[in-house]
């Protein structure tokens, strides 16, 4: 504890000490920053993805688009443009069809 005391006295009173410390500092904020956009962005990939597979399987139970917006709880127009690329691409995977949105 009287370590880290000394060393804050010594970053305090040296201006070059402060600005490297400051600078690290503001790094370590930086990082933390990029991985929780990282995570967020992350989430809603695969909250899309997981949306992309409901559809693809309520195609294949002959489900129209308004039947899958309706039991999905999406609007229509948020289903719409899945909706058409699955069946455009009736063979895609999910991740293709998720590449094909242009998201």
């Amino acid at each position: 504890m009287e370590r880290a005391l000394e060393e804050m006295i010594k970053i305090s009173q040296d201006e070059r000490e402060r600005y490297l410390y400051l600078r690290e500092e503001m790094a370590e904020s930086d990082r933390a920053s990029q991985i929780q956009s990282a995570q967020r962005i992350g989430r809603k990939e695969g909250e899309i993805l997981k949306l992309i597979s409901l559809v693809q399987k309520k195609i294949l139970k002959n489900k129209t688009l308004p039947q899958i917006a309706e039991e999905s709880e999406e609007d229509t127009i948020v289903i719409e443009p899945i909706y058409t690329l699955i069946k455009e691409n009736p063979e895609a995977e999910k991740e293709e069809i998720y590449k094909m949105l242009n998201l």
